[in-house]
């Protein structure tokens, strides 16, 4: 299972990966993900271990991937990190949006004070967006294989059928997950990998709790709100 970290610049999306991560990384500006994978320890499972002795023995795994920050500027320069960066994580199975909870004069934010409401509100937003360009283009091309009469007509009917769908939805800021789709329908936009079809959970870093109806209100499938001071648990991960 492939799991990404989310957040704008500054959010301390590097801090809490080390606080997971089994090999910490450097916490500054990168324009790679960083990506490890992080054994799953399970009492029951070392147990049977213990009872059957097997030759090879290998815990599950998470591949956590923690991605660059997302670019907030509204010029072109901004909007083409974005949209690559975006496109690069769509092969995601769920995501962890991590929204910055703590005051800092280490780093220059456009607020001095931390607002993960609005935080969650502009990231959901470039994530419904981004779903929406791709809904948008497969529309497109679609309507347009449909007017040439190409071979695969019907295929292209039944598709363009459910993707608007999906249009739609997205355009009034609505999520996907409680879309209902047949299977058939299910496996024609599986390719695009919408995030608004995926879960995530908001992770509020800091030393205070997670305000109450934080995210209640979004469109994309937020499941849980936790809060953790990323610096200590990474302090305390580091320590032998």
């Amino acid at each position: 299972m492939r799991i990404a970290f989310l957040g704008l610049p500054g959010s301390g999306k590097t801090t809490v990966f080390n606080a997971v991560a089994e090999t910490p990384v450097e916490v500054a500006y990168h324009a790679e993900p960083h990506v490890q994978v992080v054994k799953v320890h399970d009492r029951r499972l070392d147990h049977l271990r213990d009872m059957f002795q097997p030759k090879k023995f290998t815990p599950a795994g998470l591949e956590l991937g923690d991605a660059p920050g997302l670019p907030e500027g509204a010029d072109e320069r901004d909007k083409e990190r974005r949209i690559r960066l975006l496109a690069s994580l769509r092969e995601a199975d769920a995501y962890v949006i991590v929204l910055r909870g703590f005051r800092t004069e280490s780093y220059a934010y456009e607020r001095e004070a931390p607002d993960p409401a609005a935080d969650l509100a502009r990231i959901v937003e470039q994530l419904v967006t981004a779903d929406f360009v791709v809904a948008e283009g497969r529309m497109a091309r679609l309507q347009e294989n449909l007017k040439r009469g190409v071979r695969t007509k019907d295929d292209d009917r039944l598709e363009l059928a459910v993707v608007e769908k999906c249009v739609e939805r997205l355009e009034a800021g609505r999520g996907l997950a409680d879309l209902e789709l047949d299977e058939a329908d299910e496996k024609r936009i599986r390719g695009f990998q919408f995030f608004a079809r995926k879960p995530l959970l908001v992770l509020l870093n800091g030393p205070d709790d997670a305000p109450a109806g934080l995210g209640e209100d979004s469109p994309l499938d937020l499941r849980e709100t936790l809060a953790l001071d990323a610096q200590v648990e990474a302090e305390v991960a580091a320590m032998d």
